[in-house]
């Protein structure tokens, strides 16, 4: 018991650490980002987005260790103005889902249509908003202004890639009675049956219908990604809560990911399909009751098992991590040296 106690401890201080050093990175980013936008640098904020990115991973490297086993369509590398959609299982989804982004050379266009409390974080917000992300409040005549607008800068810029959460907010034990409860006074038909979702959430569609129609035929076709906890887990997030990520560093939260290219979206049911589509699938993954999966050849058989094991898709193995991370770990040190230096003074 005290040994469990030690390592809880020991485990919260490491993420202590991390987390100033990370904090620290943070606000030396902002002040960039101040600078950059008086100075009104044209090219500042892709360059920012990428550094931002690259803290992040050299930051949460340390807390996600595992590999994410990834099987995608190959025409994604090829397509310059996508829409992304994804179901949400999880607070870590974003982390998984832009570090398979950089992998697909997805990442230098990004921009993410997110709930508008997300502006008030500290530091992350101001970020978002400076790299253009699209904050809807839940108020349809004025989120489709929002929308409209959001879509004409990124038609203005030319290439993109707009990520979208259908469902609005992650599956849990309490968001999945939400959808129940809306289903039961409002079925949702497709093809004249009932869906009725268990392993993800009822989507909203008004938000991608804006987006289709802003678009008015400007995009390539959708990036569509279904995200699977690996090993399986019903309600991902009530397992791998915050308190668990900081103290129990053995079991951390893991996923396999597959993206798939969808080009004709026109579909009036199309956001609905695609979820349906991702319940299934998340179905016959939980019948397989395997363990994790931990090796690329494990993921290509149950690839196989899911009907996802096509002859033109790719499989491959990514890490949460950076290239850059010894050049920030220096500048970190450095940083804390001097500032200890000039305390002394």
């Amino acid at each position: 018991m005290a040994v469990e106690k030690i390592k809880k401890l020991g485990n919260i201080m490491i993420f202590t650490l991390i987390m100033i050093y990370y904090i620290e990175g943070l606000i030396l980013l902002v002040l960039l980002m101040l600078c950059f936008s008086i100075l009104q640098i044209k090219h500042g904020r892709r360059l920012l987005k990428r550094i931002w990115m690259h803290l992040t991973l050299s930051a949460l490297s340390y807390l996600f260790p595992k590999p994410i086993f990834i099987c995608y369509n190959p025409k994604i590398m090829n397509k310059s103005k996508n829409i992304i959609i994804s179901n949400h299982l999880s607070e870590f989804d974003w982390l998984m889902i832009l570090t398979s982004l950089i992998r697909l050379e997805r990442f230098k266009n990004i921009c993410i249509v997110l709930k508008d409390s997300l502006q008030s974080i500290p530091l992350l917000g101001y970020g978002m908003k400076y790299f253009g992300y699209i904050f809807l409040n839940r108020r349809i005549e004025v989120d489709r202004e929002i929308i409209k607008t959001g879509i004409e800068r990124l038609k203005d810029n030319g290439n993109f890639d707009l990520l979208i959460f259908p469902e609005g907010t992650y599956l849990d034990s309490e968001s999945i009675q939400v959808t129940k409860k809306y289903i039961k006074k409002n079925p949702c038909l497709i093809d004249g049956r009932d869906f009725v979702p268990s392993e993800v959430l009822l989507p909203h569609v008004t938000g991608f219908d804006i987006i289709r129609e802003s678009l008015n035929g400007n995009a390539d076709g959708v990036i569509d990604i279904t995200l699977l906890i690996n090993p399986y887990k019903k309600y991902p997030q009530d397992f791998y809560t915050y308190l668990k990520c900081l103290t129990d560093f053995q079991d951390r939260i893991n996923f396999v990911i597959f993206l798939d290219y969808v080009e004709d979206f026109n579909d009036v049911d199309f956001i609905f399909r695609k979820f349906k589509e991702k319940d299934h699938m998340i179905k016959k993954y939980k019948k397989l009751e395997i363990g994790e999966i931990k090796s690329q050849e494990e993921f290509m058989i149950v690839a196989k098992k899911l009907e996802k094991h096509t002859k033109d898709c790719v499989f491959d193995a990514i890490f949460i991590q950076s290239d850059w991370s010894p050049f920030f770990y220096v500048f970190f040190i450095f940083l804390n040296l001097l500032g200890l230096y000039i305390a002394k003074k």
